[in-house]
């Protein structure tokens, strides 16, 4: 999908969840969907649009940030179940060796 319909798809799923606040600017939608995956994006939209129903969201800047905390804190779990991982297979590798 070209980078144009891809932030038009992001504003229609912002419009959609969020119908009353105005979608970021094409500048920051391509900022999320450079750094972020797709699967990301749309649950960041769908905690936004918790958030939004919760009143506390305010206005599209406020909205904007939001989605961005979602998203990096997405972001550092992932890292972080990753690394975990990581270090579990790096222990029982060394465990391995010590039995043998």
């Amino acid at each position: 999908m070209k980078t144009i319909e891809q932030i038009d798809e992001f504003k229609r799923l912002w419009t959609l969840f969020l119908p009353t606040i105005f979608a970021p600017k094409d500048a920051q939608i391509l900022l999320f969907l450079e750094k972020f995956m797709e699967n990301d994006l749309e649950h960041g939209l769908r905690r936004l649009r918790s958030k939004y129903a919760q009143g506390g969201i305010a206005d599209s800047d406020a909205a904007a940030r939001y989605l961005m905390g979602v998203l990096l804190n997405e972001e550092l779990r992932r890292v972080g179940s990753t690394q975990t991982r990581m270090l579990a297979r790096q222990q029982a590798a060394k465990q391995q060796e010590v039995t043998r």
